[in-house]
């Protein structure tokens, strides 16, 4: 990914980790094997979501922001189509409205509003009724627990994502919240060691550059000397 980008979204998990309450109603985790993809659980909505968890990620473009991102509900929820690039104004549908000072909260956010009212209609988007959303979010958590990425990145949530915990290795001897800060713990390890490699990646990348152009430069110049040089010689 561009260096720039790489800044741009350190600085956004940075802000995140600080301001928790950017996102009321949502947790959100970069995947540490992918920085460009951001997880998202949305929780706490009203009905007809009320006690439903939708998983969601946002797909960020190497040149994040200056192009936007796609963006996914992975959950069923009875407003939007399951695995599907959604067709909003801050996705990368409509790359003319996009604004690089957006954010992925704000984005997040975005989503949340719209799931919230029945107003807009795009690509990737439905509307059952209401029935059909309280079926969905009584049934989101244990849709859920069948995928493997939202286990390994939302387990340190799920509490207050009021997901029940099976028994764990130190679940007599721990709490859930003392198991669950500790999984943050590791897991924000994860995310910074992968933000630390990136920046060493792309600095390597960019010593390698500045090595290798001037040589490119200068090979370039002496060919064209000998060339000239050539056809001096055999003009005589």
């Amino acid at each position: 990914m561009e260096k720039v980008t790489l800044k741009r979204i350190q600085k956004e998990y940075q802000g995140l980790q600080e301001n928790p309450g950017l996102l009321p109603n949502a947790f959100v985790v970069p995947n540490s094997d992918n920085l460009l993809e951001w997880h998202f659980a949305v929780y706490g909505l009203d009905e007809p979501y009320k006690g439903g968890v939708y998983h969601g990620v946002v797909i960020l473009p190497e040149n994040y922001p200056k192009a936007p991102p796609g963006i996914k509900v992975l959950t069923p929820s009875g407003r939007f189509t399951v695995n599907y690039k959604l067709c909003l104004s801050i996705s990368d549908w409509h790359p003319e409205s996009w604004n690089p000072s957006w954010k992925i909260y704000q984005i997040i956010l975005g989503l949340i509003s719209v799931m919230s009212e029945d107003v807009e209609f795009g690509v990737g988007m439905i509307m059952e009724s209401k029935e059909v959303r309280r079926q969905f979010a009584k049934d989101s958590i244990e849709y859920n627990l069948r995928n493997p990425m939202f286990k390994k990145l939302f387990e340190p949530y799920f509490s207050k994502l009021n997901i029940p915990v099976e028994n764990g290795i130190d679940a007599k001897e721990k709490s859930e919240e003392e198991k669950h800060d500790e999984a943050k713990e590791v897991q924000h390890n994860d995310i910074v060691q992968e933000f630390e490699r990136q920046h060493e990646y792309a600095e390597k990348k960019r010593t390698l550059i500045d090595y290798i152009v001037p040589i490119g430069c200068a090979f370039v110049t002496v060919s064209a000397l000998g060339f000239a040089f050539y056809r001096l010689v055999k003009s005589k």
